[in-house]
């Protein structure tokens, strides 16, 4: 389960670095990026399964059902972009249709997740939790502002998803 979530992480790193400070959303210029975040986050979301069993407290459940509940929609949204690249939707697309809005909200579970369970690490383990959340708050709030931040606090999460691994497994 730890390369398995470490290969994750390394893929889902991967397009917030080549991709920099690019508008849209993250790897969406390049399909290889796109392809990168999607399997990463696959592989993030098999690898939370080994934390399931480390901890029982209630907030620390709480948080990686968020979390395994936020990556689908998360890949969703990322698949929108390989649509776009293909020319068959507009990049807006889940903001356009009132339907297909669900999508781009219950993806905003990832970084909730993320924070949530960043809290309950801090609580129970390692300032490295305190440092997750933080990195998930970046992340989010790079969203409302610029890509630029919002790649920064993606590139800090994988690299507090990383150090939780070594501490963690």
């Amino acid at each position: 389960m730890k390369s398995i979530f470490r290969i994750g992480i390394v893929l889902f790193y991967l397009p917030a670095i080549f991709g920099f400070g690019e508008a849209g959303r993250t790897g969406s210029n390049h399909e290889l990026l796109v392809y990168s975040l999607l399997f990463g986050l696959c592989l993030i979301q098999v690898g939370l399964v080994g934390y399931w069993r480390y901890e029982s407290s209630k907030i620390w459940r709480v948080s990686l059902f968020i979390l395994w509940i936020g990556i689908p929609f998360l890949m969703i949204s990322q698949f929108v972009s390989l649509l776009d690249l293909a020319h068959e939707v507009e990049q807006n697309v889940l903001s356009q249709h009132g339907i297909l809005l669900p999508i781009g909200i219950l993806s905003l579970g990832f970084p909730v997740g993320l924070m949530l369970w960043g809290y309950a690490i801090n609580r129970d383990l390692t300032p490295l939790g305190l440092g997750l959340s933080i990195s998930a708050l970046i992340m989010a709030t790079g969203l409302l502002l610029t890509p630029m931040i919002h790649h920064i606090g993606i590139i800090l999460v994988s690299i507090c998803l990383y150090g939780l691994s070594n501490r963690m497994f």
